[in-house]
């Protein structure tokens, strides 16, 4: 065993064992960064469709909350203050 090691061979086995490790690893990553990017994709279309439905049924309700919401964040800002 301390020969393979001495004259090179160990060290290409070993390296074959990290190259291996690394692919590994870069295709579980690869897969759970699809599967993050693809649950993202599905959950804001849920929310896109859930915010349309809502507008859609109470139309005054939601310009009442947009105003609402402008109105807070001018004042937050500091353009509201007199």
């Amino acid at each position: 065993m301390a020969r393979h090691t001495l004259n090179g061979t160990g060290k290409a086995h070993a390296r074959r064992e990290v190259d291996g490790i690394i692919a590994g690893a870069t295709m579980a990553a690869e897969i759970a960064m699809n599967s993050i990017a693809k649950t993202a994709r599905d959950e804001s279309e849920r929310a896109v469709t859930y915010a349309r439905d809502t507008v859609t049924a109470k139309p005054l309700t939601s310009v009442a909350l947009a105003f609402g919401g402008g109105a807070l964040a001018a004042f937050l800002i500091g353009r509201f203050t007199r």
